[in-house]
């Protein structure tokens, strides 16, 4: 049931309305029943690219809750009449977000979602912003959630910076597409035959800039990846070098599940026909400076077009996704690289389902997992074993979604989905999913933690 009481929660931040000496502020409220909204003849805001100067989303609500889009149904409950951005409470409850007009005066005017031209369109949340964006059409369920928006006469694209609630226009882009924190990919200006630059996204004194970060067009840029000190790595076909915190390379650079990034060279491969250089992997964290360091105290996963990487301090697990033994190797760090020591018993698409505990199909096609932090080997054996390792009673398709490792199975009276977690144990437990929404009608749900 949708909450009815009149509570608002307002934001601190207000800022004024350039030439107009009013201010806007997004404020969260229980406004009641969705669908019995009045609308007044003129909006309050006028479908444009600078619809939302001055607006601010709740920066309290955005440290704790989950946003969502909702519709109501058109009579026959097929096509989507109107759409809101919601708030959803812990009991599954949602609010719809209004706003809120201050005035010369000192008093204020709330502007709900109806007085707004346009209808919630799609929305996806990173570390740094929200996106969202605002259309005479309807949300098209098939891709309200993903990260790509469109900005043309009938659609406008805005992100909110999650630090302080500030919303920005990003209508200057025909198409913006989140990759990151604070990286979007998008069309240049001015280009509409397809011509992408990634974008680094930066407030300063209330001010968003756009730098790209490639403006040579002939230089090819394959990824960026953004670290948890801030650095931007942009892995390009020939430039080297740094410009502030953003950092240049020509080798690969991969995110680890730490926050860190890395280089990793070589590969742990069991064959009699290659040299001890060939069989190893030197792995490379790039520390706050931008820098290269080695070590044996790396605690991170890496997850590269169906290999895993799990590094746990002098110790590394690659479990390579292929039939091949050779690449399912357990190593360990000797002289700055980790070289092979012993075999992993293979498993076919592995998923991690926690920091340790790694799941995947075995050779005889059955789910099977192995916790790395359990290994056993005395150094002579070929293959290693762990002391918590095991089946998994499911027989389905083993699949990943939103950081979350699931089976689909099909049952006698339909599809079952059960979700898989580490127990207390250290092994794997299972759980039936129900990927119901709280209403029929919730069309996305992000978390903002």
């Amino acid at each position: 049931m949708k909450k009815t009481a009149a509570l608002f929660l307002t934001a601190a931040m207000a800022f004024s309305a350039s030439g107009c000496g009013e201010m806007f502020q997004l404020r969260l409220g229980i406004v009641g029943d969705l669908s019995n909204s009045e609308t007044s003849e003129k909006p309050a805001l006028e479908l444009s690219d600078d619809m939302f100067d001055g607006v601010s989303l709740s920066i309290g609500i955005l440290e704790k809750d989950t946003l969502g889009i909702v519709v109501e149904r058109e009579p026959d409950g097929e096509g989507i009449a109107e759409s809101y951005f919601v708030w959803f409470g812990e009991d599954g409850a949602y609010e719809k977000v209004t706003f809120e007009k201050e005035t010369d005066d000192g008093g204020t005017r709330q502007i709900g979602q109806e007085e707004i031209e346009g209808m919630a369109n799609n929305l996806y949340v990173t570390e740094k912003f929200v996106f969202f964006s605002f259309s005479e059409n309807s949300p098209d369920p098939s891709s309200a959630g993903e990260p790509e928006f469109f900005s043309h006469d009938w659609g406008k694209v805005f992100a909110a910076d999650r630090s302080t609630g500030k919303i920005y226009s990003l209508n200057g882009f025909s198409n913006v597409k989140p990759t990151g924190g604070s990286i979007i990919r998008a069309r240049r200006p001015g280009d509409s035959y397809g011509s992408y630059a990634y974008y680094l996204l930066r407030v300063e004194n209330g001010v968003l800039s756009e730098t790209e970060l490639m403006p040579n067009e002939n230089v090819r840029v394959y990824s960026v990846e953004e670290d948890i000190f801030g650095n931007v790595y942009v892995y390009n076909s020939e430039i080297n070098g740094t410009n502030g915190n953003i950092i240049y390379v020509t080798d690969s650079i991969y995110k680890g599940t730490d926050g860190c990034c890395y280089q990793i060279e070589g590969e742990l491969y069991f064959d009699d026909y290659l040299t001890e250089s060939m069989r190893t992997i030197e792995i490379y964290r790039m520390n706050e400076a931008g820098e290269r360091e080695t070590g044996d105290d790396f605690y991170t996963n890496f997850s590269l077009s169906g290999n895993i990487l799990c590094v746990r301090g002098e110790e590394i697990f690659q479990q390579g996704g292929t039939y091949l033994e050779g690449s399912n190797a357990y190593g360990r760090y000797t002289d700055g690289y980790f070289s092979p020591r012993a075999y992993i018993p293979f498993l076919w698409a592995p998923y991690f389902v926690s920091d340790c505990v790694v799941v995947g199909t075995n050779e005889e096609g059955e789910l099977h997992y192995y916790n790395f932090a359990t290994v056993e080997w005395d150094g002579d054996r070929e293959t290693v074993s762990f002391s918590e390792e095991g089946g998994i009673p499911l027989d389905g398709e083993l699949y990943s979604k939103g950081e979350q490792v699931f089976v689909r199975t099909e049952e006698l009276y339909g599809t079952v989905l059960y979700r898989l977690f580490e127990n207390e144990r250290g092994g794997v437990g299972f759980e039936e999913f129900s990927p119901q929404e709280p209403d029929e009608n919730v069309l996305v749900m992000q978390s903002l933690e």
